[in-house]
């Protein structure tokens, strides 16, 4: 995990969730996290833990675009998603993600929730935001009729 990227969990934790845990993606492979609610930071290259699972999510995110709900092109994007745990779906997971590994900084700044996902470049500009379509297969992105 990034350096810089360590360092501003560690804030977000001790500012709200003073008793939870750290895990660096390394020790979070080797962990069984099925059990727990968790809060993943990082690029989805970037952060081995959720390159693990990056297929299960119904996004991607790529160097020049976020895919989503439909293709949102653009080299400075910001994504946040509420998802089930992926070793467990009756726990939360959720994903705070960018194309840099430097946009995840302050990425909490942005107001998310009580929607599912968020996409935007700052706190002022909010590209698409919604929730996501729930099935036994898995959350979606809802189609439009």
């Amino acid at each position: 995990m990034n350096e810089n990227i360590q360092k501003y969990v560690k804030a977000v934790r001790d500012n709200f969730f003073p008793e939870s845990k750290i895990f660096t993606d390394e020790e979070a492979l080797a962990e069984d996290l099925s059990e727990k609610n968790i809060l993943a930071y990082g690029t989805l290259q970037g952060n081995s833990w959720l390159s693990k699972y990056s297929d299960n999510f119904p996004f991607a995110v790529m160097t020049n675009e976020i895919i989503a709900d439909k293709r949102y092109p653009g080299n400075d994007l910001k994504f946040i998603s509420a998802l089930p745990n992926p070793e467990n779906p009756d726990n939360a997971l959720v994903v705070y993600t960018a194309q840099r590994a430097e946009d995840i900084l302050n990425i909490n700044n942005v107001f998310h929730g009580p929607t599912d996902y968020i996409l935007f470049r700052d706190e002022e500009d909010i590209i698409t935001e919604g929730n996501y379509q729930k099935t036994e297969q898995g959350w979606i992105f809802p189609t439009s009729e």
